[in-house]
């Protein structure tokens, strides 16, 4: 797991949490780990468009990226909270996970870089790759750059 449960303590009480994920005597589910699937998966689908992430879940303690880490709290608390009732879901988580993916669909289109490894290239069915070498704004459409200002 990518998030371990101290790590929840910048953004909740662990009482509440425990709270939160406790389960049925008859259910065998492991809430963290679901939550904490879901985050990265969500980050993985929005950064990895541009971004090797891969390798970014397997890290712990100091060596992860700390933004990285900031949007998986984000998801994962607000995951922990679809538990409950809406009307006890503080604002604050909201808004949290609301930025959080507004963040996320800037890193998809490249208007906000991540210090992270780029992407390698993807192989299409064709033989050829598609190329998403570097970082920050991608052009995106059928139209070239022009080769001369006006």
């Amino acid at each position: 797991m990518y998030l371990q449960k101290t790590d929840y303590t910048s953004r909740i009480n662990l009482d509440l949490l425990n709270q939160i994920i406790d389960t049925p005597e008859n259910i065998e589910e492991n809430v963290l780990e679901t939550i904490d699937r879901i985050a990265t998966d969500t980050i993985g689908t929005y950064a990895g468009v541009l971004y090797a992430t891969a390798a970014e879940w397997a890290k712990t303690g100091l060596n992860r990226n700390f933004l990285l880490f900031k949007w998986a709290l984000d998801i994962a608390v607000y995951e922990g909270f679809m538990r409950i009732d809406d009307e006890q879901i503080p604002e604050k988580h909201i808004k949290n996970y609301n930025d959080c993916m507004e963040d996320l669909a800037k890193v998809a289109t490249g208007k906000l870089p991540l210090n992270l490894p780029p992407k390698e290239n993807d192989t299409i069915p064709d033989g050829g790759d598609t190329d998403t070498q570097g970082t920050g704004l991608r052009r995106i459409g059928y139209t070239k750059k022009r080769t001369h200002t006006v």
